[in-house]
């Protein structure tokens, strides 16, 4: 059996289809390059990839101030996992003023320079092709990012393919992949509320935060900074816990390490994209 088949063979029957024509989209490259973050859109897309092309596929990963070390350190393991030759290159969008400022369009300034360091890397590999992992559910949410890609000229083939979310989350669990029922990890970047300057110190901080959230035991966290406060959002169930005599002390002294004098958890818990509501984006009809 060959990687092909094994891998179509593991897709449940309402997915085959989806997964046939991903396949076929991916071998008409003849070589590409998957933006690998450690989410599990583009890890399903690397898979997908190697099954595809083998070693005519290559994950390569953006190492920057904004992308966490253990979202990095996850992308190697994801890799090696799947078997596909792995590649790190260097993002420099903290050169960018309209990133650094943080307007709106930040998301557009960051995938541009990480699009062109992959085209830099392409060029070198000899690859004509880039794809992201951009799912048919992205085309309803607010992703300045989508421009980067279409102006840059990057595949999305689980957008061609039709799979949504939860089709990839489902395409990833019956590929055996772990991280199928990760929740989305977005940049650091997107914790600062628009118009407030990025810096890689700011950044730095709420990594050191979130990664002491993480060693205490939460699933998932984001926290939003405004200044030296440090907003927490958690999962809903588990926000009890921070009422736990001695947990909730450490929890703080954690945050203040990180260098907020003000510590906030927010009631309503976690919502991804949270800071995107002062935008009052309309999701296309």
């Amino acid at each position: 059996m060959n990687r092909v088949e094994e891998f179509l063979n593991k897709m449940p029957d309402e997915l085959r289809s989806k997964s046939e024509k991903l396949i076929v989209q991916l071998q008409s490259t003849q070589g590409i390059i998957v933006a690998m973050s450690a989410g599990v859109d583009s890890t399903f897309l690397a898979a997908a990839a190697f099954a595809a092309l083998g070693s005519k596929a290559i994950a390569v990963t953006g190492i920057s101030p904004s992308i966490p070390q253990r979202e990095v350190k996850a992308a190697r393991h994801l890799a090696s996992v799947i078997g596909i030759r792995h590649l790190e290159v260097k993002t420099r969008e903290n050169d960018h003023p309209g990133y650094r400022t943080n307007g709106s369009d930040r998301c557009f300034h960051c995938k541009t320079d990480l699009f062109r360091q992959l085209w830099k890397q392409a060029e070198e590999l000899g690859i004509s092709i880039i794809a992201d992992g951009s799912n048919a559910d992205d085309r309803n949410d607010y992703r300045p990012g989508l421009r980067a890609a279409t102006e840059q000229q990057v595949i999305s083939p689980l957008v061609e393919a039709g799979f949504t979310k939860a089709d990839v989350r489902a395409a990833a669990q019956a590929a055996g992949l772990p991280n199928h029922a990760k929740p989305s990890s977005p940049c650091l970047s997107s914790r600062f509320p628009y118009g407030t300057e990025i810096t890689e110190v700011r950044l730095k901080s709420v990594e050191i935060a979130e990664d002491a959230l993480f060693e205490l035991g939460f699933s998932d966290c984001r926290v939003r900074t405004y200044g030296e406060i440090a907003v927490i959002e958690l999962p809903l169930a588990e926000l009890p816990v921070i009422h736990v005599a001695g947990f909730r002390e450490n929890m703080f002294t954690a945050m203040k390490d990180a260098g907020f004098k003000h510590v906030v958890v927010d009631a309503l818990g976690l919502r991804s994209g949270n800071l995107n509501a002062v935008l009052n984006y309309k999701k296309p009809v």
